[in-house]
């Protein structure tokens, strides 16, 4: 009995863990002369409370090579799930993971991303964007480091 009571404790906590792990997607970006990369962290999480996704959003004008760098998160009670996508919107953080109050939405399909926002956002100047459409990629081409150190910040 002292068995069976340890086994279901660590079935349950292993469970309960993986509920509320990160889970990390990528997209890579190409238009209008942009390009750049968004790493996708809790877009496959399940779990209760509902685990808010973040992003990490890199552009570059690849002309001027202006970049745009912006950290953000969801504000769950905008998400809606259907047909296999996830819609919400996102709030743009600061260095303190603080909302700056500006926000853009995003939904997150099968193979890609579409992002809008009505303004150009104020880490990325008026020469640089991350609007559009974004393809889900395999994975990050980046060192290991690199990439733990995004997921760290998250």
């Amino acid at each position: 009995m002292k068995a069976f009571k340890y086994f279901a404790i660590a079935a349950i906590s292993s469970i309960s863990s993986l509920a509320f792990a990160e889970q990390f997607t990528y997209f890579s970006y190409q238009e209008g002369g942009y390009a750049g990369r968004m790493l996708v962290a809790n877009e496959l999480a399940h779990g209760t409370p509902v685990q808010p996704i973040a992003v990490h959003i890199q552009t570059v004008d690849t002309s001027t090579h202006h970049e745009c760098d912006v950290w953000a998160m969801e504000s769950t009670a905008s998400r809606i799930k259907s047909n296999g996508e996830i819609s919400t919107s996102m709030r743009v953080v600061d260095e303190n993971k603080k909302a700056t109050g500006e926000t853009f939405d995003v939904v997150l399909g099968k193979s890609a991303a579409v992002i809008t926002s009505s303004t150009p956002s104020e880490y990325c100047g008026v020469s640089a964007m991350f609007s559009g459409r974004w393809v889900r990629s395999q994975g990050e081409t980046g060192g290991e480091n690199e990439q733990r150190e995004e997921q760290d910040a998250l």
